[in-house]
């Protein structure tokens, strides 16, 4: 699911919700679209945080949360949202289309950021043409690999450049998926009392280690103050 298409969801929701409720106030707006479809005010309350006052300790959102979203404006479903919705749909189409052939194209002129040649001291290297991105301080940037950048330059993965980013948890971080109790947040563990939290997994885009999936120990041990139920993880 596109970060951009759900903000785009979200705000079409509240923006319904405005349209039919007597209040304005967020608490007004969420108690009001939580007694239409099956979804919680405090799980609407952490949507509103992260699309419209940009908080960056709300974790993803799952597929039964887009998915009500999307009922309440009257879709079947993300997936029929998105269909009915072509502009946004080919929009998504053509930006695949423009990387492929962006990198074909690369390809044939010895050019794609995916080609490594070996200088005279035979010190590998990337070849400085097309998009790459970067690490800064929490996220990646797509960068121009022609220029110099402190930090590790690597080749544009637009899924991790969209998905990947660190982030702080807290109170109010959804941990896990509310329907199948999958991790929604992965770490990596820098000292004894030091955790990094991420919202993919893979590398870590520092030192390349391997991030882990968050579990109910690891919750309690650094988030101290988060509340869980145990019995609502998946038991092994």
């Amino acid at each position: 699911m596109k970060r951009v298409i759900i903000k785009d969801i979200v705000e079409k929701v509240f923006d319904k919700a405005k349209s039919e409720c007597a209040g304005d106030s967020k608490n007004a707006l969420c108690n009001h679209i939580s007694k239409s479809i099956d979804l919680s005010s405090k799980t609407l309350e952490r949507l509103y945080d992260k699309y419209f006052d940009e908080k960056s300790n709300v974790g993803k959102q799952s597929e039964h949360t887009i998915n009500m979203l999307c009922q309440y404006l009257n879709f079947g479903s993300y997936a029929d949202y998105v269909q009915k919705n072509g502009g946004e749909r080919i929009e998504i189409v053509r930006k695949k289309n423009r990387i492929l052939l962006s990198s074909i194209g690369l390809v044939l002129l010895a050019g794609s950021i995916l080609f490594f040649v070996y200088n005279k001291d035979g010190e590998e290297k990337l070849l400085k043409n097309g998009e790459c991105m970067v690490w800064i301080q929490n996220h990646f940037e797509k960068v121009d690999c022609a220029v110099s950048y402190k930090g590790k330059v690597v080749p544009l993965d637009p899924l991790r450049l969209t998905n990947f980013e660190k982030t702080p948890v807290g109170l109010t971080t959804d941990f896990f998926d509310e329907v199948t109790n999958e991790p929604l947040i992965w770490y990596f563990k820098k000292g004894n009392d030091e955790i990094e939290y991420f919202t993919a997994p893979g590398l870590h885009p520092i030192n390349g280690s391997t991030l882990k999936a968050i579990t109910p120990y690891i919750i309690d041990k650094y988030v101290p103050k988060h509340i869980y139920n145990e019995n609502s993880f998946v038991q092994p």
